[in-house]
């Protein structure tokens, strides 16, 4: 529970929780039962990032118009790799697209996997793993 100088030090009134936020990090290294009461009393939006094979960015982008219009903040994937104009991405280029994608996972609140035709390939297995290991709800949508 927060005390009452805990609260006026870290919850300003005009100030929400944000994961970003080094004050709000050095809060949730203190105690994580703070940062979920902070979460509770503030209309701070949900955190999906969405993950699954970019062969169907059509569903990408239901799922996405669907999740932002349920109140939640969608990080997805912005480049299709099987699309032509990114079939020249290097591999260092490749790497860091993966990269970035990880730091995604951390950030959100829950994992949500496009599971189209039950299809689920090595990079979308390495960012369930990733889910799994930071405790993260992962949903699996057909």
């Amino acid at each position: 529970m927060l005390t009452e100088e805990d609260e006026r030090k870290w919850y300003p009134k005009n100030l929400q929780y944000n994961p970003a936020c080094s004050i709000c990090r050095d809060l949730a290294k203190k105690d994580r039962a703070c940062v979920a009461e902070l979460k509770s009393r503030v209309m701070f939006p949900k955190i999906v990032a969405l993950t699954g094979s970019t062969k169907h960015k059509e569903d990408f982008q239901r799922v996405a118009a669907e999740e932002t219009l349920r109140g939640c903040i969608v990080l997805t994937v912005h480049v299709f790799r099987h699309e032509p104009q990114w079939k020249h991405l290097t591999v260092e280029q490749t790497d860091a697209l993966d990269a970035l994608f990880s730091h995604k996972i951390s950030m959100c609140d829950e994992l949500i996997v496009i599971n189209t035709g039950g299809y689920i390939g090595e990079g979308t297995k390495v960012d369930i793993k990733k889910a799994e290991e930071l405790g993260k709800p992962i949903r699996f949508i057909v």
